[in-house]
């Protein structure tokens, strides 16, 4: 039965307006999470979006084309509704909400000292962990995402910890 359940799932997201597989790892999450739910299409009534703040000193370093202060910029606008991740989660009734891991009181500038203490990276793991156990409460799905100037230079830093790959 699972196999015919998975071949049906597979039919139905080739159905779907678009090339075959362009939705790459989107599909294979949709199937597994079809999968789990024993269902082709199903619902998904409680859909959370939550999005994680912060400033980056590395910004000191002109990693960006925008200043710091456009961080806080943006979490007003997150606020008051008003930014393109508020529009879609209004047309696909999901709520978002909106994390200060940070705002106003950036990380160090790890291009010359270490961004955080051990402490506090290990309270900010908490503090998700935290999260992540309150979402399981509220929502059957939940999407992460993330607004800071200079971002993309601490992001690229850690996949290449991880990875061992250069940052470049």
């Amino acid at each position: 039965e699972a196999v015919s359940l998975s071949a049906a799932i597979l039919e139905r997201l080739d159905s779907l307006t678009k090339p075959l597989g362009s939705l790459g790892d989107l599909e294979k999450l949709a199937h597994r999470y079809c999968l789990l739910t024993g269902q082709i299409t199903p619902p998904l009534p409680r859909k959370g979006m939550y999005l994680f703040c912060a400033d980056h000193g590395v910004v000191a370093e002109g990693v960006s084309a925008y200043p710091a202060s456009v961080t806080a910029a943006m979490v007003k606008n997150f606020e008051r509704g008003g930014a393109a991740i508020n529009v879609l989660c209004r047309q696909f009734q999901i709520e978002p909400v909106i994390i200060d891991c940070g705002v106003g009181h950036p990380t160090a500038n790890f291009a010359l000292e270490p961004a955080m203490t051990i402490a506090k990276a290990e309270e900010l793991l908490k503090r998700g962990r935290m999260l992540a156990h309150n979402a399981q409460q509220r929502f059957d799905l939940v999407g992460l995402g993330e607004m800071g100037i200079g971002n993309t230079t601490p992001a690229a830093a850690i996949l290449s910890a991880f990875t061992g790959l250069p940052p470049i």
